[in-house]
């Protein structure tokens, strides 16, 4: 039934693409070269609270934009992604493979709506089966604003408010986890941004915090402290940052567990779309 439901939602995606593709005085978008995208995104991350374990997630979507609404493009998409960690945490070691939707309603803005279905197995056994469908639909939002790198030829300091800020937000429900809403909130306050060696790096003061509706403990958290963070390549979207975290958990069963933690991180990140 639930496999069946999936497909459902499947079907209903590929009619609302076709139908908006057919509605368009264009050429069908699969002649033309310049409508299909790729881009690909990596994250490595170390967590010495999390028993010192090192995640990588990679993903690679190829796509194409079928049609606009409203001036902006909607697109579809194949997606791999891998999952996996150095503690062999069965749920850590994944590889995924599917099709997705999304669409940036706002030029100006970084918001990006999208829902994807999924077929995925599990690379390190649980004892249970290792293969699922899993469906998830959502928003992410990412933007900074203040001073950017490029404007900056050597090192400058800011108060609170006065230099560059950042933030990132997610929600997403995900029928796998049973039927879980999870969101996620990051904010970073720049307070110095400046080049060594001509490589740009900066410093501020991050805070961070999720929410559920499942009460999972580890997904109802808030957490601040300070970070570092350097781009060693002018020519990649490549950043290395590293950040400590004081944090709590303020919702869920701990059993037994600690409310309060620290937390010291690694986190490298990597994008690129052609």
């Amino acid at each position: 039934m639930r496999n069946s439901k999936l497909f459902g939602v499947l079907a209903v995606l590929v009619l609302t693409l076709w139908s908006g593709a057919m509605a368009e005085d264009r050429p069908p978008p699969f002649l033309d070269p310049a409508r299909y995208f790729s881009n690909v995104y990596v994250q490595s991350t170390f967590s010495s609270h999390d028993d010192g374990n090192l995640i990588t997630d990679a993903a690679y979507k190829h796509g194409l934009h079928v049609f606009q609404v409203l001036g902006r493009d909607v697109d579809i998409y194949l997606k791999t992604r891998f999952l996996v960690d150095t503690n062999a945490d069965f749920w850590n070691n994944v590889g995924e493979f599917g099709v997705g939707m999304q669409v940036r309603p706002f030029e100006e803005y970084g918001l990006i709506l999208l829902h994807e279905l999924l077929y995925g197995v599990y690379t390190r056994e649980d004892g249970g089966d290792p293969n699922y469908w899993a469906y998830r639909a959502g928003f992410a939002f990412w933007q900074r604003w203040g001073r950017q790198p490029w404007e900056i030829e050597k090192t400058e300091f800011f108060w609170p408010l006065t230099g560059w800020h950042e933030v990132y937000a997610d929600g997403f429900y995900y029928n796998r986890d049973d039927a879980n809403l999870i969101g996620n909130l990051s904010w970073r306050e720049g307070l110095i941004l400046g080049k060594v060696f001509g490589r740009n790096y900066d410093v501020y003061l991050a805070a961070q915090a999720g929410l559920d509706s499942n009460v999972d403990f580890w997904n109802n958290y808030v957490q601040g402290g300070p970070g570092i963070r350097f781009s060693p390549f002018q020519s990649l979207d490549l950043n290395i940052s590293f950040e400590y975290f004081l944090g709590r958990y303020y919702r869920g069963d701990l059993d037994g567990g600690s409310q309060d933690y620290a937390d010291f991180g690694v986190t490298l990140a990597f994008y690129h779309e052609f």
